[in-house]
């Protein structure tokens, strides 16, 4: 028993406990990212105190959100940004030149450039950071004039902005480029790699009669973070795209190998026979010359001979025992080496289009503009009534809210986002009221003053290169605290600056969550709904899947199992927000402990349909007493009985919601029969059924 199990604490702290140490544990990749942070972080605070170049803290914030996990992110967003920030600044020269003395042309030139960003940040995903920026900068650079009232002074500080971009540019782009590790397709091997780790654990533990240790979660994790960084990589290194059918492949491989060992997580194995022993010996070899195979395919800038001779080392001998997983696995490794000999061609990934469909037709893009720059302006004519120009940065608050979480943004993201920027803007400036009071008094020169900064960039880096859900706690924490202690060029004490930004901080909060309640609010209950009514066909898809078989029943079942993992990550996605939606009304919420229950039975669901096709493509194993007929008339009841669900779900009532299981010929199937595989397919639905119950739509309400 440890410390921590010696003692309970109330349920509330108990969570933000466990939600804390889930956020700060380790994971792949953090520490190098810690690792760039840092670096690039002093880099530009010895080069802008050395130069006296101004916006240090500026350059800083650039910095991270700039430097992403991989290189291909950070090259994009840092040319992106180059050029966002050069039009930025020209317009906001331009607008202060003309309007400098007509304040209200000048707000009302602002809010139209800054309208125009935010429609831009809301209807392109690839355009999203350009947009951010325009709107970001103009609205910044005209919040100045109220404290510089001087065109020439301005202007220069404008100019030099650029130079603070192009600063972080390079710094960025060089350490980014002189780390191996972040480059995609080194990322992708480490996740396979350990993927593997994962499936000789299992092997190991079979062999030895020990339980299982790996869950469904870390093999949903895996497959999400696969897709992502193979569409990362493809972009890259154009000999990566041109063998992109040869490399999905082995990421669909590992990615079944992945799965068939979750199928032991509620098996009781005794020690294997002499047979199965030998089985469980080749395969795990096989899967450590798949790592090894993959380390060298994978490692960027590697170019294979001939990619058969070296796949020909994945085929041995893996004939013997008769265990569903273990022909599974050998029958996915097996598969893959005819494969690298002769890759099936394969079609090019589909270019992202520049603008969403409904761009220019959906008026809720317009609204949510609007809305924003309402929003800003709102909290500008708060600060300037009452002639306390420090809080400005609710003014940019507002802009930064609108940073749309996933490709949306909700009522939900813009919580979840104020949340965190709260949050860190308070630990931040606490850890700059510390340093203030106790440390900086103290210090003489450089070498004190990074003493004093970088740890805590450390920390903020930690942080920034955890999960979506925390990492924006990493930026405003390094901001807020490296604003207090880095706004000038001398050690002097700046206690008021820390207390304005909290201010004008909650201040911005409080009026863009107030007008994002009130004024056009997006809600994404309808999104989950939808998501989850997807979700549910394309389990039934996976379920009808891989008839035929063959290679294009494999691929076919490899494509509807990868859609399956998608569309659940995306669900509890959108569940997270929809869970932070406020709300005046009673409605009946679909954020609660049915939907996570519903997501397990989804990934149940999930499972067993993937154990179904294990069995039915496996020609030789015994089907029992059933025939193939009776087999496929409850195998299409199950999947029938999941388009129903979705159907149900999207805009059924709530009566009658889901009907028994039907269709079986027998009471008792064996075990390890597919009658019992698909009796098992058939509760899980139910179960998922009544789970889903809350979120189906209420009778006579329309969806």
């Amino acid at each position: 028993m440890n410390a921590y199990d010696a003692f309970s604490l109330p349920t509330g702290l108990d969570k933000a406990w466990r939600l804390v140490r889930d956020e700060l544990a380790p994971c792949p990749g953090r520490g190098g990212a810690t690792l760039r942070y840092v670096l690039g972080s002093a880099v530009i605070i010895v080069n802008s105190m050395a130069l006296q170049v101004p916006f240090l803290t500026l350059a800083l914030i650039a910095l991270f959100f700039a430097m992403q996990d991989n290189y291909t992110l950070s090259r994009k967003l840092t040319f992106l940004g180059l050029v966002a920030a050069t039009v930025t600044i020209a317009l906001s020269i331009l607008l202060i030149k003309y309007t400098i003395e007509f304040p209200l042309l000048r707000i009302l030139g602002a809010g139209l450039i800054a309208f125009g960003g935010i429609f831009l940040l809301r209807t392109s995903r690839p355009l999203a950071p350009a947009g951010f920026l325009l709107a970001f900068g103009v609205t910044y650079a005209q919040s100045l004039v109220d404290i510089i009232n001087n065109g020439e002074t301005l202007t220069r500080l404008m100019l030099w902005v650029q130079v603070c971009g192009l600063h972080v540019a390079g710094v960025v782009i060089l350490i980014t480029f002189l780390f191996p590790s972040t480059r995609a397709a080194y990322q992708l091997k480490v996740e396979l790699g350990l993927a593997l780790d994962d499936v000789i654990g299992q092997l190991e533990a079979r062999r030895s009669g020990a339980a299982s240790l790996l869950s469904l979660d870390a093999v949903e994790r895996s497959v999400t973070r696969n897709q992502r960084l193979a569409a990362f990589a493809a972009m890259d290194d154009p000999d990566w795209s041109r063998d992109r059918g040869r490399h999905l492949a082995r990421i669909a491989t590992v990615e079944r190998l992945h799965l068939a060992a979750s199928h032991w997580i509620d098996s009781h194995p005794a020690m294997p026979d002499v047979g199965e022993a030998q089985t469980l010996a080749n395969l795990i070899r096989a899967c450590r010359d798949l790592q090894s195979y993959l380390a060298q395919s994978l490692d960027p800038g590697a170019r294979m001979g001939d990619p058969g001779d070296q796949a020909f080392r994945l085929e041995v001998d893996l004939a013997g025992g008769q265990d569903a997983v273990l022909r599974e696995m050998a029958g996915a490794l097996k598969a893959l080496a005819e494969s690298e000999t002769a890759p099936a061609a394969i079609d090019p990934p589909a270019q992202e289009p520049l603008f969403r469909p409904d761009a220019f037709s959906n008026p809720a893009h317009l609204k949510f503009a609007l809305r924003t720059v309402l929003a800003a302006m709102a909290c500008y004519v708060l600060y300037t009534a009452v002639d306390w120009p420090g809080i400005h940065t609710a003014m940019l608050t507002c802009i930064i809210l609108a940073i749309p979480p996933l490709g949306m943004s909700s009522l939900g993201g813009i919580a979840h986002k104020g949340l965190v920027r709260v949050l860190g803007a308070g630990l931040g400036s606490a850890l700059a009221l510390l340093a203030t009071v106790f440390i900086q008094p103290r210090l003489d020169g450089i070498t004190g003053l990074l003493a004093m900064i970088l740890p805590v960039i450390a920390l903020a880096g930690w942080i920034t290169a955890g999960s979506s859900k925390s990492n924006y706690v990493g930026r405003q924490m390094m901001f807020t605290y490296a604003l207090a202690l880095l706004g000038r060029f001398t050690l002097t004490p700046d206690i008021p600056e820390i207390r304005d930004r909290i201010v004008g901080i909650l201040l911005g909060v409080a009026v863009y969550l107030a007008m994002a309640m009130f004024v056009w609010p997006d809600r994404e209950r309808e999104s989950l709904r939808h998501t989850l009514g997807r979700l549910a066909r394309s389990l039934a898809a996976l379920v009808r899947a891989g008839q035929g078989w063959g290679v294009p029943g494999v691929r076919a079942v490899d494509r509807s199992r990868t859609e399956c993992w998608s569309l659940l990550r995306q669900s509890r996605d959108l569940q997270a927000r929809v869970a932070l939606e406020p709300s005046l009304e009673d409605s009946p919420g679909i954020a609660n402990d049915d939907l996570h229950a519903g997501f397990a039975q989804a990934q149940e669901i999930l499972r067993a349909a993937d154990w179904l096709q294990v069995q039915l493509g496996q020609a030789d194993l015994d089907h029992g007493p059933g025939t193939e007929k009776d087999l496929e008339g409850v195998r299409e009841g199950a999947a029938c009985q999941l388009d129903r669900l979705a159907e149900r779900i999207e805009r059924g009532p709530e009566s009658s919601f889901l009907p028994e299981p039907q269709g079986f010929p027998m009471d008792a199937p064996r075990a390890g029969d597919p009658l019992a595989t698909l009796r098992t397919l058939h509760l899980h639905i139910a179960q998922l059924g009544a789970c889903l119950r809350a979120v189906a739509p209420q009778p006579g309400k329309a969806s």
